[in-house]
């Protein structure tokens, strides 16, 4: 899968940090199976696997189509996964591997320490879908 996203300028160390969280997590998403997606997650008891990548699926949606009013806040975050319920987990990991390269190539534009705290979040939701599986 590594393969199939896009090249990125050597200088772009925050979208290829991006890219490889995002590869990532797919891929573990992938091999483990839908089976996963109503685990709750002992980090993030709220929210289920398939809640974490409706999450990130929404960040990513989010970011591209320049909703941004809140960004960052819980209201922002919990209207991504009300919007994905419907959505199952492959269907959102086909969307936000779709997105994703559209993020890898403008994260160096970000303002101030957005770009760090889009990674953050997402290597820690990493860490909480380990932990639900």
């Amino acid at each position: 899968m590594a393969d199939d996203v896009n090249d990125l300028d050597e200088a772009n160390e925050l979208g290829r940090a991006y890219r490889d969280l995002r590869v990532r997590v797919i891929e573990l998403l992938r091999d483990v199976g839908p089976d996963v997606a109503t685990t709750r997650s002992p980090a993030c008891p709220e929210w289920t696997v398939k809640d974490l990548v409706a999450h990130l699926t929404g960040e990513c949606q989010d970011i591209l189509d320049g909703n941004l009013d809140g960004v960052g806040t819980d209201r922002w975050t919990a209207a991504q996964v009300e919007r994905l319920v419907d959505q199952d987990l492959a269907a959102l990991l086909d969307d936000w591997e779709a997105r994703g390269p559209g993020i890898d190539v403008i994260m160096p534009f970000f303002p101030g320490d957005a770009a760090a705290q889009l990674l953050f979040d997402v290597s820690s939701h990493e860490q909480d879908i380990r932990g639900a599986i």
